[in-house]
């Protein structure tokens, strides 16, 4: 009876994460470019890696809106911008990790 039960939880578990995921890509898909732009910070050498990480979120919402959006804009550039901040993600993703681990003395 328990193994059921515990079925049941994580079909459901599933569901609602699933329903949820699909809610905020449809909300994603609606943005304007003005609600895009307005979540940019200014990226200046001494800002957070943080600030750097959702930065390069947004320009990959600003990837995903020309492709989407934009009618001519060239396919490669818009692919250069998203391996671009891929990187740039990958990279402050490192160094918070490399930052939170343990100190030698």
């Amino acid at each position: 009876m328990f193994v059921l039960q515990l079925q049941f939880a994580c079909v459901a578990a599933s569901t609602l994460l699933l329903t949820a995921w699909g809610v905020e890509q449809w909300r994603r898909q609606l943005q304007s470019w003005e609600t895009i732009m307005a979540r940019v910070q200014p990226v200046a050498a001494t800002s957070s890696t943080w600030v750097r990480f959702r930065s390069a979120g947004v320009a990959m919402e600003v990837a995903d809106y020309a492709e989407r959006r934009c009618r001519g804009v060239d396919p490669a550039h818009v692919a250069a911008l998203r391996n671009d901040a891929v990187r740039v993600r990958v990279a402050a993703a490192k160094a918070m990790v490399y930052a939170a681990g343990p100190r030698r003395a």
